[in-house]
């Protein structure tokens, strides 16, 4: 296998795990629950970090920085934007030419 179809093993396999744990920090934060915000934040942080995807890292980060706080009152813009930005990494990914 080459580093191409590695990378694009690798970054299929993150975008088709990724409506799953946007579900989870969904369900967090409708329920104000911040342990399990920060929890799913941190990994989803990690996760995207490590495959460079800087903007979901980013969102995630703040995510979990809300949960960490327990102060959730900027729970559901900071969860839209990184709606926004898995948006963009997935339409960026379909779009690539491997």
């Amino acid at each position: 296998m080459g580093d191409k179809d590695f990378l694009k093993m690798l970054l299929g396999g993150f975008v088709r795990e990724l409506p799953d744990q946007i579900e989870s920090l969904k369900v967090a934060v409708a329920g104000t629950d911040a342990v399990a915000l920060t929890k799913q934040a941190h990994k989803l942080k990690g996760a995207a970090a490590n495959l460079s995807a800087y903007g979901v890292s980013s969102a995630a980060k703040s995510l979990e920085e809300i949960g960490r706080s327990q102060n959730m009152d900027e729970a559901n813009q900071t969860l839209e934007m990184l709606l926004h930005e898995s948006k963009r990494l997935t339409e960026y990914i379909e779009r690539a030419e491997w």
